[in-house]
This record gives C-alpha cells, sequence and structure tokens, in this order.
C-alpha cells in the first residue's frame, strides 16, 4: 500500500501557500520523511520542504511510469538519495536508493549508474493504488492552495498535469 501525506506551512518568505510545508511517504510498512505536531514548524523550519515541488515532481513520475518501466525520483535537498520506480504490469516496485547526483542531473531521470540500496527496497504495490493515491492527494492539495491562489501559474500548472494523469 503507498500513502502519501502532507502538512502545509507558512513561512513569512513563500511566494504562495502551499509551497512548503512537510510530507510524507508510507510504501506498505515502511515511511520516508515525516510530518510533525502542528506547531512544530517555528521550532524546525529548515526541516520543511519545498512541497509544491515534492506534489508536482510525483504528478510527473506517475505520468511517466505510464509509458516506462524505469523512473527515479531525486530528493533535492539530499546530495546523493533517490527514490527508484520500478514498473512491471500492473504493480510497482518502490525503493529508496543512493547514487551519485552528476552535474547536469534532473530531478526525474530514466537511468541510473552506480545505484545502492538505502533505507529500504523493492516495496511491491499495485500501480493503480500508487496512481489514485497521486491523483487524490494532488486534487486535495489544490483545493486548499487555490482557495487562496486561483491565479497562480505552479498551482494551475500542477492542476493541468493531475488532469492529464487521469486521462490516461
Amino acid at each position: 500500500m503507498f500513502e502519501l501525506n502532507y502538512q502545509i506551512v507558512l513561512y513569512d518568505y513563500d511566494d504562495f501557500i502551499g509551497q512548503n510545508g512537510f510530507f510524507r511517504v508510507k510504501c506498505n510498512d515502511f515511511v520516508y520523511e515525516e510530518i510533525y505536531p502542528e506547531g512544530a514548524e517555528r521550532y524546525i523550519c529548515q526541516d520543511s520542504d519545498a512541497l509544491y515541488d515534492w506534489m508536482e515532481r510525483f504528478v510527473r513520475v506517475c505520468i511517466c511510469l505510464m509509458t516506462k518501466e524505469y523512473v527515479v525520483l531525486s530528493n533535492i535537498e539530499s546530495y546523493n538519495t533517490w527514490i527508484e520506480f520500478k514498473k512491471r504490469g500492473d504493480k510497482l516496485s518502490i525503493s529508496l536508493i543512493e547514487a551519485k547526483k552528476e552535474e547536469g542531473t534532473h530531478d526525474i531521470e530514466f537511468h541510473l549508474d552506480d545505484r545502492r540500496p538505502g533505507e529500504w527496497t523493492n516495496q511491491i504495490i499495485d500501480f493503480q493504488q500508487f496512481k489514485g493515491e497521486i491523483i487524490q492527494k494532488g486534487k486535495a492539495y489544490l483545493k486548499t492552495t487555490l482557495r487562496y491562489e486561483p491565479e497562480n501559474a505552479c498551482l494551475n500548472k500542477l492542476k493541468d498535469e493531475i488532469e492529464e494523469l487521469e486521462a490516461m
């Protein structure tokens, strides 16, 4: 089972509501990243994530997996951590891996050299459940953020990407 959870945190320096916050990925019994108790952001500001970027990248990963069997997603806040997605039919294997980020590397790649296993590997889930979770959480995120910023170009780009994914 795959779960994507998030918590929006508003900082004075944010360009828009929903830009930053916390997220957590749960894949079967394994967890990546963390959501903190409400109010904790005052004390752990440095640990918050670029929430919008994560949401948008997860949607793009899912779109890519509609036509590709191998996709890796970089944790841009880490120098060597990636989330690896291997699609085989209707199943998806998800792993945390480590690999050097070479100059010119993008946030989403389709090949990595010299990968090493990370904290957990080869968690098998149903691809349609993964896709449904990405769409559901993406829509919930947009419902909150677009209420405050209906003309925001980034948020509307994400909305278009979610609609594209739904149509696939």
